[in-house]
């Protein structure tokens, strides 16, 4: 399938043959009992795995030691075939097998089985979210990047070149292609290219120049290399050069040429996740939801008094004040935003006391609440422990309009404060004057939570702070109100 294209990324590369023959892959089938996708044989058939194309940032598992994966997730089950492994990130790059949803899917009963297929679909990483590609194509991209990272010359050209019509790559048909095509005219010098930001599979070597870098000075922009081009030796990137007039960024050099080092930037230590540090009596938040949805133009029916009662008698008890109003200001049309929101005809109790009411949209952290407990509960795997991570009346209200706003329902624009400081919040600062409490009580419930919510422009604006990172969100029913807010700080700067 991939056979022919595969031995055009060797032949740059080692001679070392593969010593793998179709009778041992007849062999594994039958111990695995399943058949091998035909990407996957075509690959073993090719490369061998002690090849130093694998003796940088990834390495192919030997045939002999192929074996299935069945991992058990919530909401799916999979069953894979990892056939490389990331070393720096301790993650495999898979083929499929199955896919089916788990007892727990309330959303799904498909089963996919791609064993009927030659080319199934690619899966990467420990969260078990596939790529979108097929095997064959993550393959050959896959071992595209490796070979030039592996190669002992390496020239990078700008990220600019690959945009402009005007670009010396245009002067060079073979290079811009797709992978599938990596050779040169025969009047060309033997070099191989790869667009290295094609291939998210394989993370770049240390000493390599990032994708792209920004001055902070918009008047002078700075990007780095991203389009790799190796050989074996110097000369013929030398050439290349000559010919074109690409302005390089050296990668690596056996002839002295400067090399560009990049030294990343030294990274901001992460905060230490939020953890309120006492309980307080939880407050009504209907005030604020009622706010919220008129600012939002949000309609249609919401969980009814009879709903909710039957919930707290199946749960055992009321539900926390916060909670029992979220249910009777969001519309059930909304229930499907940034989280998922459990309708109380589902709510359940746990062994452990809480009741799960909010899902992430990918099911990978879960919210939750405890009777006589104000703090609203996270975690992130099905097994792992619950934290206390806000106070539920606080929290809510910024679910609240986040969910109305991605739920796909209403037209609310979100944007981001550029360059916000918490200062800017305080007596004095540039924001101080437009921004105000709702209903009087968010200054309130930020107590012990990380998020604090405003009004701005007579109601026509809804701004929330997250003071960890620290970031502004701004909410709008368009554009121009926000870009309007925007322009009445700034002139008050």
């Amino acid at each position: 399938m991939i056979l022919e294209e595969l031995k055009t990324i060797k032949s740059f590369g080692s001679q070392l043959e593969s010593t793998v023959t179709p009778e041992d892959i007849a062999a594994k089938e039958k111990k695995l009992k399943i058949t091998l996708p035909e990407p996957l044989k075509d690959l073993y058939l090719t490369f061998h795995p002690d090849d130093p194309l694998f003796s940088g940032p990834c390495s192919l598992i030997p045939l002999e030691e192929l074996k299935l994966q069945r991992i058990r997730k919530t909401y799916w089950h999979f069953v894979l075939l990892p056939f490389a492994q990331e070393k720096a990130e301790q993650q495999t790059l898979s083929a499929g097998v199955e896919m089916k949803a788990s007892p727990k899917n309330k959303f799904s009963t498909d089963v996919y089985c791609y064993q009927e297929r030659a080319d199934p679909p690619a899966f990467r990483g420990s969260n078990m979210l596939g790529n979108g590609m097929t095997l064959s194509a993550y393959i050959i991209e896959w071992l595209a990047v490796q070979q030039i990272y592996a190669m002992p010359s390496i020239l990078g050209v700008q990220e600019s070149c690959h945009f402009l019509p005007s670009s010396p790559l245009h002067t060079l048909p073979c290079l811009y292609q797709p992978v599938e095509s990596v050779r040169l005219p025969e009047e060309g010098p033997p070099v191989f290219l790869a667009t290295d930001s094609t291939c998210r599979s394989c993370p770049r070597p240390d000493e390599f120049a990032p994708q792209a870098s920004w001055d902070h000075d918009s008047s002078k922009i700075i990007r780095h290399a991203v389009t790799l081009i190796g050989a074996r030796s110097d000369e013929p990137l030398e050439e290349l050069l000559e010919r074109t007039g690409l302005e390089p960024r050296w990668q690596r050099s056996q002839n002295g040429h400067d090399i560009y080092t990049y030294q990343p930037p030294e990274q901001k230590p992460r905060p230490e996740p939020f953890r309120p540090k006492e309980e307080r009596e939880l407050l009504s938040i209907a005030p604020v939801l009622d706010f919220l949805r008129r600012f939002a133009g949000a309609d249609g029916p919401c969980a009814t008094e009879e709903s909710l009662a039957r919930a707290e008698a199946r749960l055992g008890g009321a539900l926390p004040l916060p909670l029992r109003e979220y249910y009777q200001y969001m519309p059930k049309a909304c229930y499907r935003g940034q989280n998922y929101l459990t309708p109380p005809g589902n709510l359940r109790p746990r062994k452990d006391g809480k009741v799960t009411f909010l899902t992430e949209n990918q099911w990978c952290c879960y919210w939750g609440a405890a009777r006589g407990s104000c703090y609203l509960f996270e975690r992130e795997e099905d097994k792992s422990p619950w934290e206390p991570v806000g106070i539920l009346d606080g929290y809510l209200v910024w679910e609240f309009i986040l969910d109305l706003t991605c739920s796909g329902k209403l037209k609310i624009e979100m944007s981001h404060y550029p360059d916000f400081k918490l200062d800017m919040l305080e007596e004095g600062g540039a924001l101080c004057p437009y921004l105000s409490d709702i209903a009087g009580i968010t200054e309130q419930i930020a107590v012990g939570n990380f998020l604090r919510m405003y009004q701005g422009l007579d109601g026509r604006l809804v701004a929330v702070c997250e003071n960890q990172t620290p970031e502004l969100y701004l909410f709008a029913r368009d554009d121009q109100t926000i870009e309007e807010f925007c322009n009445l700080a700034k002139n008050k700067t």
